[in-house]
């Protein structure tokens, strides 16, 4: 065999005859198939791919117009590309697609039945649930079965955090508070044992826990330590949402510490530049808004709400609720008392989700904003 018709067997340039491929797997001591080219399925290819490469809009469609056609693909593949896919439109706000992907990432881990695929998308499903603020006794459940799974078969203590964060988050927004204690205590067990993220979000949850139980002393430190325990280069995007949160927190405290909250978000607004992310910019804009109401700057509060209100759907059920609360007090402050009616509609909305937390703080909002109109 010369080395030219090699070459050209190499290159592809000429199929090889039956010859050929008896000859050189007697030369090489390998069998035929070793020749034979094995295509990979062009899910498995463009999720590869995808995963690999940087995000983009493009990458995102092209893995979803593979996904809807590959129907037949192997249930743990599509999995995999539909956790990847999820991913994407949690970070870019396309809430109803997300939803519709996790209820299929459940149904696939229960056809799948690995019991670590179960959990992970029973929390991810709770956590949606709990950020679309629609139905927090649905979220709940998720994240129950979800801590029932990673207990029952042994799972890791990442798996047991993951599922106790949003449990405790959802029992405190629910008026679970005995229980959100007693997952609390479970939860600070566990968070020596697992990665340096996953324990700022502990600390981030018990902090806001205990805000929201009134005890402002131990829930302060708790979110100050999480903020210290992480460096913007370690994960900008939690470190981004952390400041995001702290802001909110120091907002909601009675007294309000506004100089906390108008520290944090000065720390965060490069990092929200810089992600680019549209839920980051529009709640950290709704954000900066409450705090200029809050400071009395009544006229900047009108400015940042209307920059927010350009692009509705880009927060979080408890963050539109906050920002739509704030358009109804700027109104009471300009004496159209119409906007009381509107307040007590949020309330509704709020109930209806099961959100007792969230009602509560709208009806003290209600309470200050009116007596700020009459003094």
């Amino acid at each position: 065999m010369s080395t030219a018709y090699l070459s050209r067997l190499e290159s592809g340039a000429r199929p090889p005859t039956a010859r050929a491929v008896a000859y050189l797997c007697a030369q090489l001591s390998v069998p035929a198939s070793a020749f034979r080219k094995t295509d990979p399925h062009p899910l498995a290819h463009v999720l590869a791919c995808t995963a690999s490469g940087p995000e983009s809009e493009e990458s995102a469609q092209r893995l979803l117009d593979v996904y809807t056609r590959e129907q037949d693909a192997d249930p743990a593949l599509r999995w995999h590309a539909l956790w990847v896919l999820a991913r994407w439109q949690e970070i870019h706000a396309e809430t109803e697609t997300h939803l519709m992907s996790l209820r299929t990432l459940v149904e696939l881990s229960d056809q799948i039945g690995l019991p670590d695929l179960r959990a992970r998308a029973r929390v991810a499903m709770a956590r949606a649930q709990r950020s679309g603020g629609r139905d927090l006794r649905s979220a709940g459940l998720a994240a129950r079965e979800a801590l029932e799974i990673a207990e029952s078969h042994g799972h890791s203590h990442t798996e047991i955090v993951q599922a106790l964060l949003v449990l405790i988050s959802i029992e405190a927004e629910t008026g679970s508070l005995a229980d959100a204690d007693t997952h609390t205590d479970r939860l600070n067990a566990l968070i020596t044992d697992v990665s340096s993220s996953l324990r700022v979000e502990a600390l981030w949850t018990m902090a806001s826990l205990r805000v929201r139980q009134g005890r402002h002393s131990e829930g302060a430190p708790l979110l100050e330590r999480a903020m210290d325990e992480l460096g913007s280069t370690d994960n900008l995007r939690l470190w981004t949402r952390l400041r995001l949160a702290a802001a909110s927190l120091y907002l909601q405290m009675t007294p309000r510490d506004l100089s906390q909250a108008a520290r944090h978000l000065e720390e965060a607004r490069p990092a929200v530049d810089l992600i680019g992310v549209p839920l980051h910019s529009h709640e950290h804009c709704a954000l900066r808004a409450r705090l200029a109401f809050y400071q009395g700057d009544v006229d900047l509060a009108r400015t940042l709400c209307a920059s927010v209100a350009l692009a509705p759907g880009h927060l979080a059920f408890r963050d539109q609720i906050r920002h739509e609360l704030l358009l109804c007090q700027l109104r009471i402050i300009d004496g159209d008392r119409s906007a009381i009616a509107d307040i007590e509609a949020l309330t509704h909305r709020s109930g209806e989700a099961a959100n007792t937390e969230l009602t509560a703080e709208i009806w003290r909002s209600l309470a200050e904003v009116l007596a700020r109109a009459d003094a």
